[in-house]
This record gives C-alpha cells, sequence and structure tokens, in this order.
C-alpha cells in the first residue's frame, strides 16, 4: 500500500477490509509475518472473475 514507508500501518487495515470482502482469514493460507505496509491476497482467492471485482476498490 505504501511501499517507502514501511512504519505505515495502512496496509494492516486495508488487509482485514480485503479480508472481511473476501471472507478468508490470511492466517489460513499464509504462515510468514505480514509487513504492515503491504496487503497479501492469496491466489486461491481471487478463483472468479467476481473475487477480482469485489477488490477492485482496493487497487490503486
Amino acid at each position: 500500500m505504501e511501499p517507502g514507508n514501511p512504519d505505515s500501518i495502512i496496509g494492516k487495515e486495508k488487509q482485514r477490509e480485503v479480508q472481511e470482502v473476501l471472507d478468508f482469514d490470511i492466517r489460513n493460507y499464509r504462515s510468514h509475518l505480514l509487513k504492515r505496509h503491504e496487503v497479501d491476497i492469496p491466489f486461491e482467492m481471487l478463483d472468479c472473475l467476481s473475487a477480482f471485482a469485489s477488490i477492485q476498490p482496493f487497487i490503486n
């Protein structure tokens, strides 16, 4: 979300929002520590066109 600012927490907030929209918990898919300024969406969650459409508002 903010690649030049690792201290930002915007990614963490957006991660929660994306998880709610796509109805998943990232801890069930990834075991590594997530960065606070990035959002991780597993490819498994993007299995149809409607999933892509639902995350479109989060993409800059």
